[in-house]
This record gives structure tokens, sequence and C-alpha cells, in this order.
């Protein structure tokens, strides 16, 4: 009766044993270099009633980087699912992967066992750590230096002959076929024919103040650009100003010049709107800059 009832509860453990929760951790590969992957296999056998707790995926795993994790049921046994863990490393030598919790419901949590990798360096271990390595020897050309020279006088000699030809034909070109030459029309007489296109334009009867000083405002911009050589297009009234004050002696004329621009800046950025005598009182103070005339 003893006996029959040792062996009962027997039977009763081996039951109980097979039906609890089981992980298996396999690796691809036992021997990688550093940086490599490797394809860490985690077994998981679930039990009736038990699931797997969804894994999160963790930076790191001791000296492992995890660069991925998925899993996938396994197609043989419907019990069995797959954590596959994607993992690599920059610490040569035998670098441990160390226990993975895995978590299944309701309260079972279990641990892989540890696996150990080599892994190696990409360097040459050949020679002794620490060895100064001899500088290679010189390559030596095949043929002499003087082999190439009379090579090298040719492709000079036809390319001062192709460029002595091009400059000669360049100037007899030049004289069958002269180009004449445009007259530059003086920036006084080209700033006077803009402000009588812009004085006969129906801009102020029709209310466009606004546009009417803009273009004012550059015609007299262009003319100083042509006078006095600077760049006035994107420079600000202070910036036309301080390179006046470099190039023109007549202080009497740089004031007369800063006036009508603060005067254009009025409208232009303030919003104000002059009426039609005040409008022309700028336009001849801008003829008056032109010609040189004092108001």
């Amino acid at each position: 009766m003893k006996y029959i009832l040792c062996g009962v509860l027997l039977l009763l453990a081996s039951f109980a044993f097979a039906g609890q929760p089981d992980v298996q951790f396999s690796v691809d590969r036992s021997t990688i270099t550093i940086g490599d992957p490797v394809r860490g296999d985690i077994a998981v056998t679930l039990s009736s009633g038990t699931t797997l707790a969804p894994p999160e995926k963790p930076a790191e795993i001791g000296p492992w980087t995890v660069q991925d994790l998925a899993t996938a049921p396994d197609s043989r046994d419907p019990l069995v699912t797959h954590i596959i863990y994607t993992l690599t490393t920059y610490t040569t030598g035998q670098v441990v992967i160390p226990p993975i919790a895995v978590v299944v419901d309701p309260a079972h949590a279990l641990k892989t066992q540890p696996i150990t990798i080599t892994v190696a360096s990409v360097l040459d271990t050949s020679a002794p750590a620490g060895d100064i390595r001899d500088i290679k020897p010189p390559l030596t050309m095949r043929l002499p230096l003087s082999a190439y020279v009379p090579w090298i006088v040719l492709a000079l000699a036809i390319l001062g002959g192709a460029f002595w030809w091009y400059r000669r034909y360049q100037k007899r070109l030049a004289a069958k076929f002269p180009q004449p030459e445009v007259p530059r029309v003086p920036p006084e007489q080209l700033a006077l024919e803009r402000l009588a296109q812009l004085k006969a334009s129906p801009l102020l009867s029709e209310g466009n103040i606004h546009e009417f000083y803009i273009i004012l405002s550059d015609i007299i911009r262009d003319y100083l650009a042509g006078v006095y050589a600077i760049e006035t297009r994107d420079m600000t009234t202070g910036e036309i100003y301080a390179q006046l004050r470099l190039k023109e002696t007549d202080k009497k004329i740089r004031l007369n010049i800063k006036s009508f621009f603060d005067a254009c800046d009025l409208v232009k950025f303030a919003k104000y709107r002059p009426d039609a005598s005040g409008a022309g009182r700028d336009f001849e103070q801008a003829e008056n800059i032109v010609t040189g005339k004092a108001l």
C-alpha cells in the first residue's frame, strides 16, 4: 500500500511539473566579430491557463545593445512562442549574455540561462600587442621620370600653340566685325528721364501714393549709385548717408539727400499719406538732387 501511494504521488508530481511554463534560450552563433548582430531565440513553453506577457524592448541587456525585438508563434507547437532578440556588442573577449526575464501570466517570472559569446576584434591580431610595424618601402616607378619629360613638353607645346591660335583668331574676328560702342547714358540724364516718366504717370491722380514714392526713391537711389559708385538698392537711409559722408564733401548736399529719403521712408514704412502739394515738394526735391539746385 505504501508503494502504491508513493507511485501515485510521483505520477501527480510529474504531471504537475510537465504543466509548468518553461523557457529555453539559444543563439545562432557563438563566435562573432565586434559589432556583428547575434540572434537570440527564447522559446517559451506555456501551460494550460497561462499567457505570455508582451515583452518590452530594453535598450541594453548587460554589455549588449538590443537592436530589435520580435515575437513569433511556433509552427509545430501551439503552446510555444518565440521571443527573438537581435543583439550586438562592442566589447571583445568572452562576453556573457546575462539571464533575460520572461513574464508569464498569471504570476510566473522565468529567467533564461546565461550564454557566453566569443567576440573578436576587427583589428589584425597576428602582430604582438603594442608592436610598431616598420614603414613600408616606397613604391618604385616602372619607368624613370625622364621618360615622361618629352611627353610633358609636347603637351605643353600643343596647349600653348592652341592658345596662341585662339587669341589671334579672336583679334582677327574683332577687326573684321568690330562691335559698335554703346554710349553710356549719364546718371543725371537717366534720372531726369525717369523722373519725367513718373511725373507723367497717373499714380498720384489715382491715389497710388505708396507706389509713387517707391519709384521716386528708387530713381534717386539708382542716381546715387551711378554718381558715387555705391550699391544703394539694398541699403537703409542711414547706410546710404554713411557712404555719402565718405564720398561727398558738401554737407548741404548730404543733408538734402538724407531729408529726401526720410520723407520717402515716412510714406513707405510709416503709412504717412501726404497731400498733392507735399508729394509735389518731394518730387521737386528729387529733381534738385539730380540737377544740383538748392531748395
